[in-house]
């Protein structure tokens, strides 16, 4: 689930780390600071590395690396100052750097401990609510993750874990932002999908989620209906999906500001090549300002479909339109120019089959 934006950090090198952790004079106010020096690294140490792979593999190896760098840091702050209060947060950041892992490596067996562990931290004696709601929100997600591929058969779970947490913490912000990421893998229970994307309306005074949830509600609507959608081409002229009426299509959202998404490509154009162009008609929408920066993705990575670029990003008037809100996004759009899913983006091969595609 990437957002409109992701942030980059400048990681640390894991050598000057363990330097600094196992090397401290005896005695507590000196170990204090050299736990304040490391849980500096650490922080320091959040969200992605700052690179531009040109590769899956580089891109693979490269987030390996850091999770790892990260994830062995945090394990010798919680080793060295097991009675520091950042404890607590170490191992909660530790539960999910060990679920990105397996969700990089495709390893259902360390996404399910790292669950596990968040399951015996929000049971840990003496801790406050808050951190209790700390637990149980990333408890919540790591399920999400474990539901990939399988969301038919997990759904029940993932929704009631969303719907105890909105009302076992209620008032806490990130109820409804639970809500509204359940609601993303019941598109096959429409009224369900609806009902929680209400309620999550209903509850959050965030502005952005808000945006978010109002869009998601106007892509529900389109669905079933014709839809129209012309936009320009990155090459020049534009892009008219109404042309494309007798074949199935597929609508790829995207950006070059998103490490997912150029991620994702890598493996999409592997599958997108099995696809007859004669059934097919397949279209990648930048939701970008920068033309050099879009223009350099399409060609390192050697797209061969046509890219809309408007230049405005997710101002343009075409992507509110259409109420996108988050990046990779598969549409799938029928022969008879109907919008049949918006949650194609691990199923598209089978919903395009479905519509007469491939």
């Amino acid at each position: 689930m990437e957002a409109k934006k992701m942030i980059f950090r400048k990681s640390v090198p894991f050598v000057a780390l363990a330097v600094s952790a196992f090397f401290f004079p005896v005695g507590v106010k000196a170990q204090g600071v050299d736990a304040d020096k490391l849980w500096s690294q650490i922080q320091k140490m959040e969200g992605n590395p700052k690179t531009h792979p040109k590769t899956r593999q580089e891109a693979i190896k490269t987030m390996r690396e850091h999770l790892r760098e990260h994830l062995r840091a945090l394990e010798v702050f919680i080793e060295k100052y097991p009675s520091d209060p950042r404890v607590f947060e170490a191992k909660l950041k530790q539960a999910g750097l060990i679920a990105s892992l397996g969700t990089l490596e495709d390893s259902k067996a360390e996404i399910a401990r790292a669950y596990k562990m968040l399951v015996e931290l929000e049971k840990t004696e003496g801790i406050s609510r808050a951190q209790a709601a700390d637990a149980a929100f990333q408890k919540a997600s790591v399920l999400f993750l474990q539901a990939r591929g399988q969301e038919e058969k997990m759904r029940t779970s993932v929704v009631t874990a969303a719907m105890n947490f909105h009302q076992r913490y209620a008032g806490d912000k990130r109820g409804p932002r639970l809500l509204a990421e359940a609601a993303t893998i019941c598109e096959q229970v429409p009224e369900m999908q609806k009902s929680l994307l209400e309620t999550a309306l209903r509850d959050t005074g965030e502005p952005q989620l808000r945006a978010r949830v109002q869009d998601s509600l106007r892509q529900i609507g389109l669905v079933g209906s014709k839809i129209n959608f012309v936009m320009p081409l990155l090459k020049g002229g534009e892009f008219d999906l109404a042309a494309e009426k007798g074949k199935a299509s597929m609508v790829v959202f995207w950006s070059a500001d998103s490490p997912q998404s150029i991620y994702w490509l890598y493996g999409f154009l592997q599958k997108a090549a099995t696809v007859s162009p004669a059934n097919t008609s397949i279209v990648l929408v930048s939701v970008d300002t920068s033309r050099e920066r879009v223009g350099q993705i399409v060609k390192d990575l050697a797209l061969p479909y046509p890219v809309c670029f408007d230049g405005k990003g997710w101002d343009s008037p075409v992507i509110r339109g259409l109420g996108v809100n988050a990046v990779p996004a598969v549409w799938v759009v029928d022969p008879a120019g109907r919008l049949v899913t918006i949650h194609a983006k691990n199923s598209f091969l089978d919903t395009l089959k479905r519509f007469g595609g491939r």
